[in-house]
């Protein structure tokens, strides 16, 4: 019985050993094939928004903003890879023109005409418009700011059912352009105190 003992042990110790170096042979091949897959799983806003514009939608948002009046405003409309909807990139360039309507209230009714505009193509001619997003370059060499909200956010804005709060929490503000991120950090510390 004793001779047998050791080699039970030893057997146990085997299988535990080889066990252990499976799991470690799984983790390995399992950290490989995330590095190889992930990737590809996640886009960037480059490959997201990669495919050929689409002229028609881009030609209907185009007119949305020139029958507001806008000068110094470009358009563009480019597919969602993978979905089916599409995005409008709308760059407002003071270098080309664009200054807005020279006052606050001005501003605000434009910005509701062009909305309500932009809803009533995407749904007149549907354009599969799923987000809007709006960039500002004010000419001056610095980081345009770009604002981005969903087309179904802005619909509702234009017919009415939510206000202007839940419009803006509904959107999405790069505000790196003005602000560093040091800056937003003593703020945050400021505001804690």
């Amino acid at each position: 019985m004793s001779a047998s003992a050791p080699s039970r042990r030893r057997r146990f110790w085997a299988w535990t050993c080889a066990g252990c170096l499976l799991v470690f042979v799984t983790m390995c091949v399992g950290a490989v094939a995330l590095r190889v897959l992930l990737p590809g799983l996640r886009l960037n806003a480059e490959e997201a928004y990669s495919g050929a514009p689409d002229p028609a939608a881009t030609a209907a948002v185009n007119r949305v903003l020139q029958d507001a009046g806008l000068d110094g405003v470009d358009a563009v409309v480019l597919p969602i890879k993978g979905r089916q909807g599409q995005i409008a990139i709308i760059t407002m360039d003071e270098a080309a023109g664009f200054g807005g309507a020279g006052s606050d209230a001005g501003n605000a009714a434009l910005f509701d005409q062009v909305v309500g505009g932009l809803a009533h193509a995407n749904q007149a001619e549907d354009l599969r418009i799923e987000r809007v997003s709006m960039i500002y370059d004010e000419g001056q060499g610095l980081a345009p700011i770009t604002m981005t909200a969903s087309q179904e956010t802005l619909e509702a804005y234009s017919s009415g059912e939510i206000g202007q709060g839940e419009l803006l929490s509904g959107v999405d503000i790069d505000i790196s352009a003005i602000i560093s991120y040091e800056q937003l950090m003593s703020l945050i510390e400021g505001g804690a105190e």
